[in-house]
């Protein structure tokens, strides 16, 4: 008898492409909650920041910018910081990943 051929080594599963012509939107991989404000938790404030971003083709955050908030610039730096350490998967046009402008509202509210 011949011995056995020896195992072939395992490799790792390939990730999974996009199904052909797959259209999605945006999507959140990793959240990063935003820093409360010491001042603004020190007095009671509570309100929400809307932040316009581009995520790219690989998935990363640029061109973050605030197009408004309640109450105005109290919140502004750590909604925009909270956007940035955010990881996104990007947009697919037919399985394709491309640059996709988002807008998102980010809420500070106080633990009751």
């Amino acid at each position: 008898t011949t011995p056995a051929p020896p195992p072939a080594p395992v490799q790792p599963a390939p990730t999974p492409a996009a199904p052909q012509g797959e259209t999605r939107d945006v999507l959140v991989v990793t959240p990063v909650a935003p820093t409360y404000p010491p001042q603004a938790a020190r007095n009671r404030e509570e309100g929400w920041v809307e932040v316009e971003f581009t995520v790219t083709a690989d998935g990363k955050v640029t061109n973050a910018s605030v197009t408004a908030s309640n109450p105005p610039r109290i919140f502004d730096r750590e909604a925009v910081r909270s956007i940035e350490r955010t990881t996104f998967s990007p947009r697919l046009e037919n399985g394709v990943a491309v640059n996709s402008t988002v807008r998102r509202r980010i809420e500070f509210k106080l633990g009751r």
